[in-house]
C-alpha cells in the first residue's frame, strides 16, 4: 500500500535515502517530506503488472528500453489528492508508473525472448518434476498487451454520467461554499439543462409506472390465492 515517504541524507557518506519514516532512526534527524511512495514489493508487483514478466531474474539486464515514466503521477505509479492528503492509483498508466513506447508485437516480442532466458535459467537445476512444470508453463503462458485506459474503463451509460455529474457539483459546493450558484446569479436554462430536466422527470414517470404496476400484481396474486 502506498504510504508517506522522506528523503533522508546520510550524514557519513551525503547519500539521500528514501524511508516510511520522518525520523531516522539511526541519526534521530528529521526527513524532507516526499510525498507517497511504493515499497520494494509493490514496486516488482508493478513491475509484472506491467511486462507480466518476473520481477527478478537474469533477464531483466537483456531487456531493451520499451517504456517511459508516466507524465501523470511521475513515475510514482500514484497520484496525490494534496486537498484531502490522500492518494488514488494513477489511471493513466494503471498504477505501473510505466508508459509502454513501443508497438504490441514489438512488446510480445520484448516479452517472448525475455522468457525464453528466464525459462532456460531455471532449467538449468531443475528436476524432474520442476522441468515438468516449467514445461507446462510455457504451454499455457498468456503475454501481456499494453495497457489502454479505453480497455479498463467500461462505457457509461447517460444514467450514471448525469449522476457523476451531479456529485461532482454538491462535492464542489460543500468544499466551497462561496462557489456562485444560480441563486445569486440567475441564468437561464441552458439546452443541457433542459434536456436533464427532461430526462430526469421521464426517469420519474418510469418509476411510477413500474411502482404501478408492481402494487397491480401483487394485488393480483392476493386475490388469486383467496
Amino acid at each position: 500500500m502506498p504510504h508517506k515517504t522522506w528523503v533522508h541524507v546520510c550524514k557519513e557518506s551525503g547519500a539521500k535515502v528514501w524511508l516510511g519514516e520522518e525520523i531516522c532512526r539511526s541519526c534521530g534527524e528529521k526527513g524532507t517530506p516526499d510525498g507517497y511512495g511504493l515499497t520494494g514489493t509493490e514496486a516488482m508487483g508493478n513491475f509484472g503488472k506491467l511486462t507480466g514478466l518476473p520481477p527478478i531474474g537474469p533477464h531483466r539486464k537483456f531487456l531493451p528500453d520499451f517504456s517511459s515514466t508516466c507524465p501523470a503521477c511521475q513515475g510514482k505509479g500514484v497520484v496525490i489528492i494534496e486537498q484531502w492528503d490522500k492518494w488514488c492509483s494513477c489511471r493513466s498508466c494503471g498504477g505501473t508508473g510505466q508508459i509502454v513506447t513501443v508497438p504490441e508485437k514489438k512488446f510480445i516480442e520484448i516479452q517472448k525472448a525475455a522468457w525464453k532466458i528466464f525459462d532456460e535459467w531455471r532449467l538449468e537445476n531443475a528436476d524432474a518434476v520442476k522441468r515438468a512444470a516449467i514445461f507446462e508453463s510455457q504451454s499455457n503462458r498468456q503475454y501481456k498487451k499494453i495497457y489502454t485506459r479505453d480497455h479498463y474503463a467500461p462505457k457509461r451509460s447517460k444514467r450514471t454520467i448525469r449522476y457523476f455529474a451531479k456529485m461532482n457539483q454538491l462535492m464542489s459546493e460543500s468544499i466551497d461554499p462561496d462557489i456562485l450558484t444560480d441563486v445569486d446569479y440567475p441564468k437561464q436554462d441552458s439546452p443541457n439543462h433542459q434536456t436533464h430536466r427532461q430526462d430526469t422527470m421521464t426517469d420519474l414517470l418510469k418509476y411510477f409506472v413500474v411502482y404501478l404496476l408492481i402494487i397491480r400484481g401483487i394485488y393480483c396474486l392476493i386475490t388469486f390465492w383467496n
